[in-house]
């Protein structure tokens, strides 16, 4: 059985989405300190940082010592500390897209801690495009939440400095939920400006402001590569090829651009819940549609959480709410999806052998 906080947790997480900003954590691995492009190296006079850290051990690096990527580092010249890693990269048959590495690193300009992240010219700008677009969301309107980003563009590779989230949300889950029972609420709705195309758990990272003894979770989307804006992108800009395969919903498992609406957000939204709350190991999509085909007619899951995720992950792609239906459903203003419909009247009394209608059973279906 599904203890409350757990369900309230995820399906409140329906609240989602679409907003803000960068950086998985995980628990091992060397970082380093990150100089903004104003401390680009200069041959006749190199120019270093100090680490605002104490009790570390930092080493100076030069320019034909960078730690990771020499095309993009031998032009900075840096401090170097050991931090828990933010990112680690993983690759089987149904995760091929390789992110950039990010790092934990510290930005003398603006004396703070910020993530650092290296990636090609192509996933840098769409990222950068996104950022800048919900920037300009907080201009008008100062409850959005804030962007951190300074960019430096070379060759071949784009680097760009952002927030520094606290942990992601697997992480958190792991961490607090299952041991705390804290739940998640009020996270950013924002599905109506565009298509993630990434929704993982891993791209879902916890402020670093966030007291372990509240409530209210404040959890940021991140990661926008594979983004598409609606009302900056064309048909040309999609990258479906890109995103991680074991989440893309059916109808785009063929990189189908022609299939591609917001409602593939929804299914990866339900799977990421489900694999939270169940945990799932399968790697294929044939074992994966097996799994959610009998999670789906199985009647002893029937709690709001799975409810939830049942109407995310309809194989018809019509048939799953948007993102306002399931923040609707969760907050009780709406009884069930279009998914349950005939269940319900299936169900329902019968008078003079005349199904009672649903509005007569006072069951107000979820908006699509």
């Amino acid at each position: 059985m599904v203890i409350m906080p757990l369900q309230a947790f995820l399906a409140i997480l329906s609240l989602l989405y679409f907003l803000i900003l960068f950086s998985n954590c995980s628990d091992e691995g060397n970082n380093f300190d990150f100089i903004n492009n104003a401390y680009i190296i200069n041959e006749e006079k190199n120019m270093t940082s100090k680490i605002p850290v104490e009790n570390t051990t930092t080493k100076r690096i030069t320019t034909k010592k960078a730690p990771i990527d020499g095309n993009l580092y031998s032009q900075f010249t840096a401090q170097v500390k050991v931090y828990p890693t933010i990112a680690t990269v993983k690759s089987t048959k149904t995760q091929q897209r390789k992110p950039g590495p990010v790092y934990h690193a510290y930005w003398p300009l603006k004396k703070k801690c910020t993530a650092f992240k290296s990636t090609s010219k192509f996933g840098g700008k769409r990222e950068i495009q996104v950022l800048n677009y919900f920037n300009n969301l907080r201009k008008v309107n100062p409850n959005e939440s804030n962007y951190v980003a300074e960019i430096v563009e070379l060759k071949e590779k784009i680097a760009i400095a952002l927030e520094l989230g606290e942990n992601n949300l697997r992480g958190y889950y792991l961490k607090h939920i299952l041991n705390g029972g804290y739940y998640f609420k009020n996270i950013v709705n924002g599905n109506n400006h565009g298509i993630h195309l990434d929704i993982k758990a891993e791209n879902f990272i916890i402020s670093q402001e966030q007291n372990e003894g509240d409530n209210v979770i404040v959890c940021k989307l991140i990661d926008f590569n594979t983004s598409f804006l609606y009302k900056h992108h064309n048909f040309d800009d999609i990258r479906i090829k890109n995103t991680t395969d074991i989440y893309k919903a059916p109808e785009i498992r063929n990189d189908d651009k022609m299939k591609l609406t917001k409602r593939v957000d929804v299914w990866a939204f339900g799977l990421m819940s489900y694999k939270l709350l169940y945990t799932l190991s399968v790697d294929k999509y044939e074992d994966l549609d097996k799994l959610l085909n009998e999670y789906r007619n199985d009647l002893t899951k029937i709690s709001r959480l799975d409810r939830i995720i049942k109407a995310c992950i309809q194989v018809n792609p019509f048939k799953r709410p948007s993102m306002k239906a399931l923040n609707n459903f969760w907050n009780k203003e709406c009884d069930a999806f279009n998914y349950e419909k005939e269940n319900f009247k299936n169900s329902s009394s019968k008078e003079d052998n005349n199904e009672v209608t649903l509005k007569q059973m006072r069951i107000d279906l979820c908006a699509y």
